[in-house]
């Protein structure tokens, strides 16, 4: 077994190697530790012993107001013995680098008006800078420096610089153009600055005044005043630029001066109005108009020197006049100007207008007043057509036509490019298939067209039409238009029937009705129908003519009259929608057939009439069947007074209300009807809960409840017969069979109830008969006798 067996040999080196190989690990694992001991360590050592930095005191001598005379000093303190270093404004200080925990550094004076930054460095004996103290941390290290001696300083100057007088109103009403600035006299310095004084010179000196002239003195830093400068320029100056100086002087600060002008501008301006102008409205072709403008220089100052006149708004087709530059206007002078404009015959462009004339220079400002608006109309021509549809009934192969006429009727402006063009050319077989015919355009002929028509005037056009035999009876159409450039345009519509029998099937459907008409109304529709087609058969020919909705009518009509007569009157009550539909459609037609608006209203009239009888007809039946059944079929009766009530949103009703109360009435009595039957039902299941525990031997008891379900329902059947309704004959029948079974069962009960009774009274009976005979006992005598004869002994 050992010789099968393969064994690995195991070398000193594979040892060594896994011996290493477990030191190293070992190794690496305690380095890691020792690394997080000794991070825990420094952390817990900054916790327990925060570190303290030093700070270092300094104080400044003089500590608030420093002049230039004073010498300033700083005393630093230090925690612990270190050297100082002092640096002001790039100059450094110190006290020889001595090692000691105070120091006094004098940096000595500083120019005046000058800000000073100095900066404090400590440094360890080897002289490293251990930390620097600048005024973020120190605010005393930053100071400024004031001169001792007075200094006079100009603020919030507003006069100084260069002003403009304008004089915006007419001369004579502005005398004076004035305006008011302001300085402000203060003294940087430390002492007093005494006798100040104000004084003017120059051109303006005359035309200007200072609140105050002299100041006895200003304190340093604190005082300061305010001077007013009054500036006014008389109307009689000249036109030109004036110049002017204030000069501030201090007996012990020296002095100022202030130096400003004023540009005194005249002003002109012009007024345009009109004296007479026809340019305004409405201009008609082919005349000419003007307008005369009185200019005026208004201001009174200076004349206007040369004014460029331009005009805006008229158009180039206008040709307008006039338009020319003016030289001058003398200061308050006047002149006209005349403008005229034509407006051509032809070629004209309507519209609104807005013109104008407008003056302009460099002393002019764009003013209202210095324009003229011209507001006109060239108004937009006014096509009139005297007939624009076309309707005829035609034989194959023969003519129709007539002449029409196209008005310009403002009277303003003529028709130009007036052109007529048909478009979407059809026809409509008699089978009432529509399809398209170009063709037709070769069967429609208009002649006598003018392009032009002059304003006021007219042109008659003919329109006429040769129709081809080969083509069958249809009905054809165009569409025409009249097209202008700036009238509009007119739709025009061709319209023929070729060989139409329509019209006669028309005519035979009412001839069929018009015998079985049986009131005048009827006949009265009828013949005001006829009448209508015969006026109209040659002159109009549409599928929605007026005679289709007449017969729907009629025929509706005849419809309720037979449902009538046959006693139903639910279908007829649903045909009377239909009758109302062909009612309405009969007087929409009033409006698209407004020529024939006469006739229409005598069908309307006799329709209207007619259906108020024949609605009142079936309102009264509804009426009398709800009176009839509201005791014995109260749901029916429900259904025909909201009949009524329908037919009265038809036609008017007086007694709406008293049939709102009825209905109101019956349905509270269903109400009623509807819970006694449910307190019914439950009752017999109470009574047949008690007849089941009654013994068979109380057959009073029994009989008694029996009659109370009987009762039950002979009510119920009773109730719900009055109520009605579609399930009426179903319950009543189910309610009907539920009281025979009882009626049976009460039969049945009672009977076996009484034998039952009898047989055990049979029973007792036999039980003391055989006792009384069957048994002895002793007398008075004590003899032993039978027990009957011991009974009836005397």
């Amino acid at each position: 077994m050992l010789d099968k067996l393969s064994v690995q040999k195991i070398t000193s080196n594979d040892l060594l190697e896994c011996r290493n190989f477990k030191w190293e690990t070992f190794v690496n694992n305690y380095k890691i530790e020792m690394f997080k001991f000794s991070l825990i360590f420094v952390i817990l050592l900054f916790l327990l012993f925060p570190i303290s930095f030093a700070d270092t005191e300094i104080q400044r001598n003089p500590q608030t107001i420093i002049s230039n005379d004073d010498i300033v000093n700083f005393s630093i303190t230090t925690d612990t013995p270190a050297k100082i270093e002092v640096i002001c404004n790039g100059t450094s200080f110190s006290d020889n680098y001595l090692l000691s925990t105070s120091h006094t550094i004098t940096t000595g004076k500083f120019s005046a008006n000058s800000d000073v930054n100095c900066e404090v460095k400590v440094m360890n004996n080897a002289s490293e800078i251990i930390r620097t103290h600048t005024s973020s941390d120190k605010p005393l290290l930053n100071f400024h420096v004031y001169s001792k001696q007075p200094v006079l300083t100009i603020t919030d100057n507003t006069i100084e610089g260069s002003f403009t007088a304008e004089f915006n109103k007419p001369k004579g009403s502005q005398k004076t153009y004035a305006f008011e600035k302001s300085f402000t006299i203060k003294n940087d310095g430390l002492l007093p600055m005494q006798t100040v004084k104000i004084t003017k010179s120059g051109d303006l000196s005359n035309w200007t005044t200072v609140s105050q002239t002299e100041i006895s003195s200003i304190q340093g830093l604190t005082e300061s005043n305010d001077i007013i400068v009054r500036v006014e320029i008389p109307e009689t100056a000249q036109e030109k630029t004036y110049q002017g100086s204030i000069k501030i002087t201090s007996g012990n600060a020296g002095e100022k001066t202030i130096s400003f002008s004023v540009r005194v501008i005249y002003p002109v301006e012009v007024e345009i109005t009109s004296i007479k102008s026809d340019i305004k409205d409405m201009l008609k072709a082919g005349n000419s108009y003007e307008s005369k403008l009185n200019i005026k220089e208004t201001m009174g100052y200076k004349g206007t020197g040369k004014i460029s006149v331009s005009s805006s708004g008229f158009p180039n087709w206008m040709n307008a006049e006039g338009i020319n530059d003016i030289s001058n206007i003398n200061a308050g002078g006047e002149t006209t100007i005349t403008i005229r404009v034509a407006v051509p015959e032809r070629n004209v462009i309507p519209g609104k207008y807005y013109g104008g004339v407008t003056l302009s220079n460099d002393y002019i400002k764009d003013r209202d007043s210095s324009s003229y608006k011209f507001n006109f109309e060239i108004p937009f021509p006014k096509m009139s057509v005297d007939k624009t549809i076309f309707t005829y009934t035609i034989d194959p192969g023969n003519k129709a036509g007539e002449k029409f006429k196209i008005s310009e009727t403002d009277g303003y402006t003529p028709i130009e490019g007036l052109v007529i063009s048909l478009t979407n050319c059809k026809r409509t077989t008699k089978q009432g298939r529509e399809e398209s015919f170009d063709g037709l355009k070769n069967w429609i002929q208009f002649n006598g067209i003018d392009s032009y028509i002059k304003q006021g005037n007219s042109n008659d056009v003919s329109v006429s039409i040769n129709t081809n035999k080969e083509y069958g009876t249809g009905e054809y159409a165009c569409d025409g238009k009249i097209t202008t450039k700036y009238a509009g345009e007119k739709n025009l519509n061709i319209k023929f029937i070729l060989a139409d029998v329509s019209i006669t099937e028309t005519l035979n459907k009412l001839k069929d009705l018009e015998s079985s008409a049986t009131n005048n109304y009827e006949k009265n529709i009828i013949s005001a129908t006829k009448t209508l087609i015969e006026k109209i058969r040659t002159d109009i020919y549409s599928n929605d003519f007026i005679s289709p909705y007449t017969i729907s009518f009629l025929t509706s009509t005849l419809k309720i009259k037979s449902k009538t007569n046959v006693n139903d009157y639910n279908e007829a009550y649903k045909e009377v929608e239909n009758m109302i539909s062909q009612k309405n459609s009969i007087s929409d037609l009033k409006n698209k057939y407004g020529k024939y608006k006469t006739e229409i209203t005598d069908i309307e009239k006799n329709v209207d009439v007619y259906f108020k009888e024949i609605v009142g007809n079936l309102l009264n039946h509804f009426k009398n069947e709800g009176d009839r059944t509201k005791d014995s079929n109260m749901l029916f009766s429900v259904e025909q007074y909201n009949k009524v009530l329908d037919l009265c949103g038809k036609i008017s009703c007086e007694n709406k209300g008293e049939i709102n109360n009825t209905i109101s009435e019956l349905n509270n009595k269903i109400i009623s009807y509807n819970i006694s039957i449910g307190q019914n039902k439950a009752k017999i299941n109470t009574l047949k809960d008690e007849i089941s525990k009654l013994l068979f031997i109380d057959p009073f008891g029994k009989n008694e409840k029996y009659d109370d379900v009987i009762n039950c329902y002979a009510d119920m059947m009773d109730k719900r017969e009055k109520i009605g309704g579609d399930n009426k004959d179903a319950e009543v029948s189910f309610f009907k069979t539920e009281k025979s079974k009882i009626e049976e069962e009460k039969t049945r009960e009672v009977t076996m109830s009484a034998a039952g009774l009898l047989i055990t009274m049979l029973v007792i009976l036999s039980l003391l008969y055989a006792f009384i005979f069957g048994h002895k006992v002793y007398n008075k005598d004590k003899k032993n006798v039978e027990l009957v004869k011991f009974l009836f002994s005397k």
